[in-house]
């Protein structure tokens, strides 16, 4: 409304013979909607120089007038950001070419050449990203998909990565991708935003680690072993791995004579122990109680799991005084010969552990067909 008070009176005036000024109307009977005119004039004067007359000419310029909101908008997003904890790039997607780039959390490109998308995101990526992030980042930001993803209508994921700073660690960056019409051509930008997310993300990463462990051990919980273990089993049989569940002998003993907190020492003693003894890809889980669960992955023989489980058994075991000890029973079954499923591993490492237990306990069993499921206690009530 004031866009058009200020064109009126400038008509008014007579001081300026032509202008312009952009407009919403609603034109014609049927129109539902404002559309966006560029309104421009010309004067025609009468002797004493006076406006006598004003002719007038519209453009319906809606869609440009949308692509500058657009295009402003996305820039004020990026002029309110601390520059030191982002980066911007510019690329002109149809053209291929990097026409701007700045901000203080990458340094600028090497400008001996022109700069496509593909040449400076391989640079982008070899300076800057870790490089297990690195391929999600290149699904990310690969040209074709670009396009796709813009005449579908869809935009980009964020994409979370670690940067790697000056000082040689690494820290958490938001990676955003926006796409918009050139509000001045028909060729297609894109806009890629970086932004330092580290403190947030670490908060984040945090909250979801005690979803997911155990409070008095740090290792993973039984819903967060099962749903990781279930991942690696989805993979394919073409790996052979091994589920163990391990039992602290007569632990109740250990807790009336020790006390509680002693046992809680145990526990916690148990789980670091496993973490130091297997490898970063291996699982640790606790069960409930004085029960862990883990799962080794990629065993390739039953020797080697045999020699592996005696070897934690070994280092498990503590006399805590003259007459006094903590041990462990433990039982396995391998993936994908004693099952394919985590029940149905469960279900047989549990009888390899009864079969452990009934063997004098501090002993380690691998899971056979023989082996005689423990009895349940509604059946033992049952017998004669």
């Amino acid at each position: 409304m004031d866009a058009y008070r200020d064109l009126c009176a400038m008509i008014q005036s007579g001081a300026v013979k032509t202008g312009s000024a952009i407009l919403q109307f609603k034109m014609g009977m049927d129109a539902t909607s404002y559309e966006w005119y560029r309104v421009v004039y010309s004067l025609i004067y009468r002797e004493d120089q006076t406006p006598a007359q004003a002719v007038f000419s519209m453009q319906n310029v809606s869609e440009q007038h949308e692509r500058e909101v657009a295009y402003k908008r996305w820039e004020q997003t990026y002029a309110a950001m601390s520059l030191d904890k982002t980066a911007y790039m510019e690329f002109d997607l149809t053209q291929n070419r990097l026409e701007l780039q700045k901000g203080g959390l990458i340094e600028r490109f090497p400008s001996q050449e022109e700069q496509t998308l593909e040449s400076a995101m391989q640079y982008f990526m070899e300076q800057w990203v870790h490089p297990e992030d690195r391929e999600k980042l290149c699904d990310c930001i690969a040209r074709d998909r670009l396009l796709a993803a813009y005449f579908r209508g869809v935009t980009p994921e964020k994409v979370d990565y670690r940067h790697l700073r000056s000082n040689g660690t690494y820290e958490w960056v938001r990676f955003s991708v926006q796409m918009l019409p050139d509000p001045y051509s028909s060729n297609i930008r894109v806009s890629l935003l970086l932004r330092d997310i580290d403190a947030r993300k670490r908060e984040e990463l945090h909250l979801q680690n005690q979803l997911r462990s155990d409070p008095l051990t740090g290792a993973l919980n039984r819903s967060a072993f099962i749903a990781q273990a279930d991942s690696i089993f989805a993979e394919g049989t073409s790996g052979k791995h091994a589920l163990i569940i391990l039992d602290v002998d007569h632990f109740k003993q250990v807790n009336d004579c020790f006390g509680h907190g002693y046992g809680d020492r145990v526990l916690i003693r148990v789980a670091e122990t496993l973490r130091a003894a297997l490898r970063a890809d291996d699982l640790v889980g606790r069960l409930g109680g004085d029960e862990f669960l883990v799962l080794l992955r990629n065993v390739a023989k039953k020797e080697i799991l045999e020699t592996k489980l005696n070897n934690l058994r070994e280092l498990l075991f503590q006399r805590v005084s003259e007459d006094k000890i903590v041990s462990c029973s433990l039982g396995a079954a391998v993936f994908p010969g004693d099952g394919t499923t985590f029940d149905e591993l469960y279900r047989k490492t549990d009888i390899a552990l009864y079969a452990s237990k009934n063997a004098g306990r501090n002993c380690v069993r691998i899971y056979q067909e023989e082996m005689s499921p423990p009895i349940k206690l509604f059946e033992a009530e049952h017998l004669p």
